[in-house]
């Protein structure tokens, strides 16, 4: 994947499985990560992004709903 540090990601359904694997991957490339889910999840995800050593910000949401 290549070096990523200084570079933002967003990652929707990182809750769980593959959306997690993907972010997780990304922050182990140095990137920080956005990472959205519906479960309390997400929060988890957050520390062990940031258990890598990069930063996550993680949002609670439904990325599918405009308001």
């Amino acid at each position: 994947m290549g070096n990523l540090k200084d570079k933002i990601a967003v990652v929707s359904g990182a809750g769980h499985g593959i959306g997690k694997g993907i972010a997780m991957a990304l922050a182990r490339n140095g990137a920080d990560v956005v990472v959205t889910d519906l479960s309390d999840e997400i929060f988890e995800v957050g520390k062990e992004i940031e258990s890598v050593g990069t930063k996550a910000f993680p949002v609670k949401c439904d990325v599918t709903d405009l308001k």
